[in-house]
């Protein structure tokens, strides 16, 4: 009995956080922008003080609220997320602190 109730409350946390994401889809046909991750390593520190790219890889920066990315992070078990924030359509980036908090990039125009 105490295993059917845990169930059914993860069951209803699940169905209650796929309608919050289904409420914050923006309108319209706003796509996702492309941006590419470079990974860096450097050979040795007496050998080359530039690092090289050793891997790149695109991915697409989603529209979503600050709120959605954290709820993202968590389902996803990522340390960081790449989004357009739904506000201001900004990419924005969002990490795991090593405290566990949030930290939250955003981008300032110059």
């Amino acid at each position: 009995a105490a295993i059917d109730a845990v169930i059914d409350k993860i069951e209803r946390q699940l169905k209650r956080y796929k309608e919050k994401i289904k409420a914050h889809k923006p309108t319209g046909d706003e796509r996702g922008r492309q941006f590419s991750k470079k990974i860096f390593e450097a050979e040795s520190i007496e050998a080359s003080s530039e690092p090289v790219v050793i891997r790149t890889q695109t991915e697409t920066a989603k529209p979503m609220s600050v709120e959605e990315a954290v709820m993202q992070m968590d389902l996803l078990h990522k340390d960081f997320i790449v989004f357009t924030d739904a506000v201001n359509n900004d990419i924005n980036v969002m990490y795991r602190r090593k405290d566990g908090n949030f930290g939250l990039i955003e981008p300032q125009r110059g």
